[in-house]
């Protein structure tokens, strides 16, 4: 080999092997000539113009998920970002029933005339009554915690369990 060509494939070596260093030994060559032909071609976008594309792929997606969802639920999207800030917020109760709706209480209480000073211990003379009632749902139903817990139950069902369980002294 004369010197010309020796220096001419020594540069060649050398800018493989930059290449190598940056596109890492299992780098399919082919591809690369590939993409080189394209970038030639003009078929190639840079990656702020393909981010730009896919940008606007998502936030079209994004917006028929919105208009999905408001038609799916009747809320507009304002609606439910305030009802999701809440709720991260922890200033979010979801009631066991709309206010108005029937709700049940079980009652314990003792129709003595006076005083019998046994009230807290009563275990059922006869004038210990025990039973259900229906109400109309109020927020001062709610414990602190949010939720309706006894003496009111959101189902007759289960005030008729409660019932029970108080008349088998449990």
């Amino acid at each position: 080999l004369d010197k010309e060509t020796f220096d001419k494939l020594q540069r060649i070596f050398n800018r493989l092997c930059d290449l190598t260093d940056i596109l890492g030994d299992d780098y399919d060559l082919d591809c690369l000539k590939d993409l080189v032909e394209a970038d030639k071609e003009n078929r190639v976008i840079s990656k702020n113009d393909l981010m730009g594309v896919v940008r606007l792929i998502v936030d079209e997606s994004v917006e028929e998920y919105w208009k999905i969802i408001e038609e799916e639920t009747g809320i507009k999207r304002e609606r439910l970002i305030h009802l999701a800030k809440a709720d991260k917020e922890e200033r979010c109760v979801v009631l066991p029933c709309k206010v108005g709706e029937s709700v049940w209480e079980v009652l314990d209480v003792c129709n003595f005339p006076g005083d019998c000073h046994e009230t807290q211990t009563c275990k059922g003379c006869e004038y210990r009554e025990i039973f259900k009632e229906k109400l109309a749902f109020s927020l001062y139903m709610i414990s602190r915690n949010g939720k309706l817990e006894p003496p009111y139950y959101a189902s007759e069902k289960e005030a008729e369990s409660a019932l029970e369980k108080m008349k088998e002294g449990k």
